[in-house]
């Protein structure tokens, strides 16, 4: 994530600097389709889950919050809810692919306690097979989109 300083709001970046927007996809089921087409080696899928992790783990706090406080980013619901988002935080975390960095959102109250990645803990462990398993999810619904359309 980086900062733009000339609206002050956060944007998703991919480890290439490709803005990433939370309201689509990391990647539509065709992208997915050629990407994993050109795997050839363990590096190139390490390389490729790696790329994956960082923004599926953003969307995924970013879907927690929003389900914490109530309201989409950026809704008139929020304005005088009693809790709204408070910005973000830096947090490291240790994969079996490497170190990733990612934001953690806050809310004002100061009890938002995300579950994706835990409040104090850098090492995780189980965060590649949850992440599999949102993968496995989305693609599932990627196809059956696909198909009806």
């Amino acid at each position: 994530m980086q900062k733009n300083t000339k609206n002050n709001s956060l944007e998703n970046r991919t480890s290439t600097g490709e803005v990433v927007d939370n309201n689509k996809p990391i990647l539509s089921y065709e992208e997915f389709n050629e990407k994993t087409k050109n795997l050839r080696t363990l590096s190139d899928v390490t390389q490729f889950t790696k790329e994956l992790l960082a923004p599926t783990i953003q969307k995924m706090l970013e879907a927690e919050m929003e389900h914490h406080v109530g309201y989409p980013k950026s809704h008139v619901v929020g304005n005088l809810s009693g809790n709204s988002r408070n910005g973000y935080y830096d947090k490291k975390i240790r994969t079996t692919g490497g170190d990733i960095k990612v934001q953690i959102p806050r809310d004002r109250n100061g009890n938002f306690e995300p579950t994706v990645v835990r409040k104090y803990e850098t090492v995780e462990s189980d965060v590649e097979e949850r992440i599999e398993i949102l993968l496995n999810i989305y693609l599932t619904e990627i196809k059956k989109n696909s198909v009806k359309t």
